[in-house]
């Protein structure tokens, strides 16, 4: 199962200091218990009065780990997006200030990039993709050192600038901004000039378990890279005790927080599926959140606004 997360980066008026942001899934599959699990989740940070103003991210994905699939259209031009999943994505851009991601996985640079482009296109794509129900993309199971050597058969960095050059030019709406890119390492990632010169916004800087967590944290090896290259770091960190408190939460992002991070997701969960349903924690770490204060990077890559259809 890879990887779709909700992201919840808090990004409080220019006036007031950032919260710590959250991140949690919305895999989509058809399954109505789901959905209402889905809304439940999406009503309650609607409604929640310390994050009303902060900023509300989605990472979408369909069943497979790809973007939803089309249903066959009779004429070109005639609008070829799943009602059913363009119904369930509208609830999510109806119900707040919500800023959603398109979800693509790379296998780290395995996979075919005529598949990722496609991908690319039925996201961004107005008519045959979802392109209003996002404002950017999620690149998964990105490599961590995109250096390029003669015998290699794929150049890494030519092959991620050309998925990043895609969104830029398909997601992007002319008069609003360019689409907000965000990737997913997973832990170890210094490309940072890579990064700076794309305008690369957000980077998943530590992904593993809470065990995992304590004993890196204990040892001062948590860095949150390329922080100081306007961009947002942010964690995910599974297999958390269900008896956790909040005042350990609290803890957790403070010290996240800390070492350069924006935003965390916390699950009791475990791998493989840590990111297939909203963690039983939620509503406890959605109010440890609001009482930490988020890193913010004194510069930051500026990025479009979700276009209202």
């Amino acid at each position: 199962m890879r990887l779709a997360l909700l992201l919840l980066m808090g990004a409080a008026v220019a006036s007031a200091q950032n919260k710590m942001g959250l991140w949690s899934p919305l895999y989509y599959k058809l399954n109505p218990s789901r959905d209402d699990e889905y809304a439940k989740f999406i009503d309650s940070v609607s409604s929640n009065k310390c994050l009303a103003r902060s900023f509300q991210g989605a990472i979408l994905t369909g069943p497979t780990s790809r973007p939803p699939p089309l249903k066959n259209v009779l004429s070109p031009g005639q609008d070829a997006r799943s009602d059913e999943y363009q119904r369930r994505f509208d609830y999510l851009y109806k119900a707040g200030d919500w800023q959603p991601f398109g979800y693509i996985y790379t296998d780290y640079g395995r996979r075919p990039l005529d598949a990722v482009l496609e991908d690319v296109d039925r996201w961004c794509d107005a008519i045959n993709g979802y392109r209003r129900s996002v404002r950017g993309v999620f690149i998964d199971q990105v490599a961590e050192d995109l250096t390029c050597a003669p015998k290699d058969k794929v150049c890494l960095k030519d092959y991620y600038q050309k998925v990043v050059d895609a969104i830029r030019s398909k997601c992007s709406v002319l008069g609003v901004g360019d689409a907000m890119i965000m990737l997913n390492p997973g832990r170890s990632f210094n490309e940072c000039k890579f990064m700076a010169d794309n305008k690369i916004g957000f980077v998943n800087g530590w992904e593993d378990t809470y065990d995992t967590y304590q004993k890196f944290s204990a040892a001062k090896m948590i860095d949150c890279p390329c922080k100081d290259k306007g961009v947002r770091c942010v964690a995910s960190i599974h297999s958390v005790p269900e008896d956790i408190s909040q005042k350990q939460v609290e803890a957790v992002m403070t010290d996240m927080a800390a070492n350069g991070f924006s935003a965390i997701f916390l699950t009791e969960n475990k791998r493989p599926k840590q990111y297939e349903t909203v963690p039983k924690i939620w509503p406890l770490t959605a109010q440890a959140a609001c009482n930490v204060d988020a890193y913010v990077p004194k510069k930051r890559h500026m990025t479009r606004r979700l276009m209202k259809a």
